[in-house]
């Protein structure tokens, strides 16, 4: 399977384990529960909130630029 064909909370959620990032760390860095974290890349929820999912993308774009350790 290519990377391509990931659904976008399954790239969120690799992505994460191969930067060995914990959820409680995504989640401090967006404001909510470690649950909401969990409960969206597992797909126990329908979706993440935009506001979430905003922060989500800039912890990783931070991250990938350095300005997160």
């Amino acid at each position: 399977m290519f990377i391509q064909e990931l659904k976008e909370r399954e790239r969120f959620m690799i992505w994460r384990k191969r930067n060995n990032i914990k959820l409680k760390d995504v989640a401090k860095y967006c404001g909510c529960g470690i649950s909401t974290i969990s409960q969206f890349e597992n797909s126990q929820t329908k979706k993440l909130s935009d506001k979430y999912l905003i922060k989500y993308q800039d912890f990783i774009y931070k991250f990938e630029k350095g300005e997160i350790k």
